[in-house]
């Protein structure tokens, strides 16, 4: 263990700043690190690379402030990761797959501009989702089901098309007509 630039650094270049651990501490957490290079604060985590403060975390890549993460894969701001693949700015993720700028997602699958999302499966574009399935440019979305370029959507349910919608089913009229019941 050495000190560099106010860090006491291990053989793998993870390192724990002089100011918060003894030598010891340092040692001692660095022991918990199995196959981790270039990590900053980390403590009881497997096969991660350049991740910043996680706990029990497997397979981490560029995470910050991660805890009991498992699969991680192009992590960038992570927070509560679960399951990620191609995460970016996530905050609360659970089960994601093909995030990218995540905030308090769960069940998300393909998602992309997440925002607040909630069960979340095929998205794209989400703002303020919850309960999606299958959606596609969603925006300020509630309870939908299979949607498609929705916007402002509450209670939806085999949308397409929709906009300004308010507890609709079935909206698309097949005329290309925008649904605002």
């Amino acid at each position: 263990m050495k000190i560099i630039n106010g860090f006491w650094v291990d053989t793998n270049g993870n390192r724990w700043t002089v100011a918060t651990h003894t030598e010891a501490e340092a040692v001692a957490k660095s022991l918990t690190l199995k196959n981790c290079y270039n990590c900053t604060g980390c403590n009881n985590c497997t096969n991660c690379k350049h991740c910043d403060n996680c706990d029990n975390c497997t397979g981490c890549k560029y995470c910050d402030n991660c805890n009991d993460c498992d699969n991680c894969d192009n992590c960038y701001n992570c927070t509560g990761c679960k399951h990620c693949t191609g995460c970016k700015y996530c905050n609360d993720c659970n089960d994601c797959t093909g995030c990218k700028y995540c905030k308090h997602c769960t069940g998300g699958k393909y998602c992309d501009n997440c925002n607040d999302c909630t069960g979340c499966k095929h998205c794209t574009g989400c703002k303020h989702c919850d309960n999606c399935d299958n959606c596609d440019n969603c925006n300020d979305c509630n309870d939908c089901d299979n949607c498609y370029n929705c916007d402002n959507c509450t209670g939806c349910t085999g949308c397409t098309g929709c906009e300004n919608c308010d507890n609709c089913m079935n909206c698309n009229d097949g005329k290309g007509l925008k649904c605002n019941r």
